[in-house]
């Protein structure tokens, strides 16, 4: 029988210091934000500069030294037609990046999976399994951070284990949400809160939060495209 390891109220209490998101997260979250913009301005250029020197062949030909003009030409023309989007892509990577971190610093921070499993008391290849399986199991639930998986703290309680209101919340609002979507309605307003965040209302009443999620899976299921 695998001994249980105690945990610290460092490791899981709600109120203990949250960990900030590192450079390394921050920018590689970036990274992958802007991963579609910028390869679609690549595509952008190559289709205009086939485009320009297609016409220029057809007026007769380019000479070498036409050639870094049509280039840059294909370059204005791409970043034109990229040019509002891309700034709107920033816009929004930037606020899913403070929305992020603002997550991270309410929840207590993110655990890695190994974390979690010492926390429950099987560390090592069974307790990653065991990890696992309450994800599986919409017991608790971990965010794509840098390629890895990360399980914000706030859903274990000082002995490490998830509670089941947790679950009864996981449950109810899977359908809607899940990653970061996820993430982001726990540190949203919430109509059902009279306005409060849920994760602020967690830390007093987990009864109130279950039935907000709850009210919102029945608001959803009344819709005409889910009925």
């Amino acid at each position: 029988m695998i001994e249980r390891k105690p945990s610290t109220p460092r490791e899981c209490d709600p109120g203990a210091e949250p960990a900030p998101m590192s450079l390394e997260d921050t920018v590689a979250s970036l990274a992958a934000t802007l991963q579609a913009p910028l390869e679609a301005l690549v595509a952008h250029f190559f289709s205009a500069f086939a485009d320009l020197l297609d016409r220029e062949f057809a007026a007769g030909g380019v000479a070498p030294e036409g050639q870094g003009a049509a280039l840059e030409r294909a370059l204005d023309v791409a970043s034109s037609r990229l040019e509002g989007d891309l700034e709107t892509r920033l816009w929004h990577a930037c606020q899913n990046l403070m929305m992020r971190d603002s997550f991270v610093r309410q929840s207590g921070g993110l655990a890695a999976q190994t974390e979690v499993a010492a926390l429950l008391g099987t560390p090592g290849e069974q307790g990653l399994r065991v990890v696992e399986a309450l994800e599986h199991e919409q017991r608790v639930f971990s965010l794509q951070v840098g390629g890895e998986r990360g399980y914000p703290r706030f859903q274990f309680d000082p002995s490490g284990c998830p509670s089941e209101a947790l679950h009864l919340v996981l449950t109810s609002l899977a359908t809607d949400y899940g990653g970061w979507a996820l993430a982001s309605w726990w540190t949203a307003s919430n109509a059902f809160l009279e306005g409060t965040t849920p994760i602020e209302v967690w830390r007093r009443d987990q009864a109130r939060v279950v039935r907000a999620a709850a009210q919102e899976q029945a608001m959803f299921a009344d819709l005409p495209e889910r009925a």
